[in-house]
């Protein structure tokens, strides 16, 4: 009996991830990729609720619901992993980001429905609260849904700075201005160059509302949680003045993000000091 149920949950996990695969692919090949900038800001969170009402309502069928008892068994635990880990392998080898591809939303998707669908179930048993399970679990979820649900949020502006020519401007990718909210001039540039003549080293002292800063190339500037400000290029001007290219990065989820893995190294620190515990959910 046990072996018929293992194999029909295997099937349905086969069939769950090849509808996923074959309708997520049209999609891609019909209409591109995701359109990611739609659910900005208020969408994303009225989606956000809606996904998370439909998982409450999911989790208390489940009983009844084969969705819901295929969501909450081992199985989908190990194919959420295995999706986790072919995702992750797929944005470090492939040269075009695939993250905003319908295949990638979808798997991203999966795995954190999974998760909260296993936070619900696991989060308490007959002794109480499993504050280390819910720790990590919950935490998880948190910086999931930070990076997921935030990403149509994040802005990405880039500002020339010229030496003597003070700026509270940005420009957004699409060229459209974008108010910084604070004043930044070039103060100073320096760089540093290999025996050929290609830089090896670059830097900029800017003022920021004032305060002095020094910009680094691959090393940002945290002006405030959430946004950071990177030191990308440099060139000559037409009178041969160092013109500074700078990006801000701005990304409103990052704090949420924060309190995510903060739960989950206090979660893994709980686990350290009080040890394995076998522990029955209810």
């Amino acid at each position: 009996m046990q072996a018929i149920k293992s194999l029909h949950t295997a099937v349905v996990a086969i069939a769950i991830v090849a509808i996923l695969a074959v309708v997520t692919s049209l999609l891609q090949v019909a209409v591109g990729d995701f359109p990611v900038h739609f659910f900005a800001f208020p969408m994303n969170l009225v989606v956000a609720a809606v996904w998370l009402l439909a998982l409450l309502e999911l989790y208390r069928r489940r009983k009844e619901s084969p969705v819901a008892k295929f969501m909450l068994s081992m199985e989908a635990t190990y194919l959420s992993l295995a999706l986790a880990a072919a995702g992750g392998i797929a944005v470090g080898v492939m040269a075009d980001s695939p993250t905003q591809s319908w295949p990638f939303v979808a798997m991203v998707l999966f795995v954190m429905s999974q998760l909260v669908l296993v936070t619900l179930r696991g989060w308490r048993n007959e002794s109480g609260v499993r504050l280390r399970f819910l720790l990590n679990h919950a935490g998880l979820t948190l910086a999931l849904c930070a990076g997921f649900w935030g990403a149509p949020d994040l802005r990405e502006l880039r500002l020339p700075l010229v030496e003597g020519r003070p700026t509270s401007e940005a420009y957004m990718v699409e060229g459209q201005s974008v108010p910084l909210g604070y004043e930044m001039e070039l103060l100073d540039f320096s760089a540093d160059y290999f025996a050929n003549g290609t830089p090896s080293d670059f830097a900029a002292r800017v003022a920021i509302d004032g305060k002095e800063v020094t910009l680094r190339v691959n090393s940002p500037y945290s002006y405030r949680l959430g946004e950071d400000i990177y030191l990308v290029n440099y060139e000559k001007d037409l009178a041969g003045r160092t013109r500074c290219i700078v990006q801000v990065v701005r990304d409103g989820w990052y704090p949420v993000m924060v309190v995510g893995i903060s739960m989950m190294l206090l979660g893994a620190l709980l686990m350290f000091l009080q040890g394995a515990r076998r522990e029955v959910v209810r």
